[in-house]
C-alpha cells in the first residue's frame, strides 16, 4: 500500500514539474527572454537595422518613377507607411518569434559572443550604427593609393559571403524596386529581375568588402578568420535562412496589402 502511495506521489510530482515547465515556456518572462535572444542574435549578425535603407530607397525610387511619368502622389504616404523600417522590422521579429527555437538561438549567441571576436563583431555590426561616412571615405582613398593585401581582401570577402551582407541588401533593393514596378502597372516580364539583382549584389560586394576591411582594420587576420568560421557554422547559417524567409514573407504581405488597396502608378486617391 505504501509503495502504491509513494508511486502516486511521484507521479503527482512529475505532473507538477511538467506543468511548471509548460507554464514557464508560455509565460511573459519566457517570451521576453525569447525576444531578447532574437534581438541579440540579429545584432550580432548586423541585421538589427536591416530595413533602415528602405525609406531613402523608396524616396529615390518614387522620384524616379515620377520622372518617368508614373505618379504615386496619391498613395505615397500609404506606401511609405507600409514599408516603414520599424514596421517591417517588427513584422520580421514577430515571424522569428513564431518560429523560435531556443536551442538554435543559444548556439548562435554562444558562437557570436565569444570573448575573442566580440570586439570585431561590435566594430563591424554594433558601431556600424554610427555615421562613419567621412572616415570611410578617407579609408577608401587610402585603399586606392595603397590596396590591401590579397589575403586581407579575401577575408573581408569571406565575411561578407558568410554573413550574406551584400546578398540580402541586394535582395531587399530588388524586391522593393520590383514591388513599385508592379504597382506602376508595368509588365513584370519585361525586366529580368534575377539579372538586375545579380548586378546589384556584385556592386554591393565591392562596397561590403571595403566596409569589412575598414571595420576590421585594427584586428589581426586570425580574428577575421575566426569571424568567418563563426558565421559559417550550421546554426548561424540556419538562422540566416530563417531570417531570409521572414523577410520574404513580410514583403510578400506588404505587396498583397498594397495590391489589395488598388494602388497604382496612375496617381490620385
Amino acid at each position: 500500500m505504501n509503495s502504491i502511495r509513494q508511486h502516486s506521489n511521484r507521479l503527482r510530482m512529475i505532473s507538477c514539474l511538467v506543468l511548471s515547465a509548460v507554464f514557464m515556456l508560455s509565460s511573459p518572462a519566457h517570451a521576453l527572454d525569447a525576444s531578447r535572444q532574437v534581438q541579440q542574435a540579429l545584432y550580432s549578425l548586423g541585421l538589427q537595422r536591416y530595413f533602415t535603407p528602405v525609406e531613402p530607397l523608396l524616396a529615390r525610387e518614387l522620384e524616379r518613377y515620377s520622372g518617368q511619368g508614373k505618379s504615386f502622389s496619391g498613395h505615397r504616404s500609404v506606401i511609405m507607411e507600409e514599408l516603414a523600417a520599424p514596421r517591417l522590422q517588427a513584422a520580421v521579429e514577430a515571424y522569428l518569434l513564431e518560429h523560435y527555437d531556443p536551442d538554435l538561438y543559444q548556439q548562435v549567441i554562444a558562437a557570436l559572443s565569444r570573448e575573442e571576436i566580440v570586439p570585431l563583431v561590435q566594430s563591424c555590426h554594433g558601431q556600424a550604427l554610427q555615421d562613419y561616412g567621412p572616415q570611410l571615405q578617407a579609408y577608401e582613398q587610402q585603399l586606392a593609393l595603397q590596396p590591401a593585401k590579397a589575403e586581407r581582401r579575401n577575408l573581408a570577402r569571406q565575411i561578407d559571403l558568410a554573413a550574406r551582407s551584400s546578398t540580402m541588401a541586394g535582395q531587399l533593393h530588388n524586391t522593393v524596386d520590383q514591388l513599385l514596378y508592379s504597382l506602376a502597372d508595368r509588365p513584370g516580364g519585361t525586366v529580368r529581375w534575377e539579372e538586375v539583382e545579380a548586378e546589384r549584389i556584385a556592386v554591393l560586394q565591392e562596397a561590403m568588402q571595403t566596409w569589412y576591411l575598414y571595420c576590421g582594420r585594427f584586428f589581426p587576420d586570425r580574428l577575421l578568420q575566426e569571424m568567418v568560421d563563426s558565421y559559417q557554422l550550421d546554426a548561424v547559417q540556419g538562422l540566416l535562412d530563417q531570417y531570409q524567409a521572414a523577410v520574404a514573407a513580410t514583403l510578400a504581405g506588404v505587396a498583397d496589402s498594397l495590391g489589395g488597396q488598388g494602388i497604382s502608378g496612375r496617381g490620385g486617391e
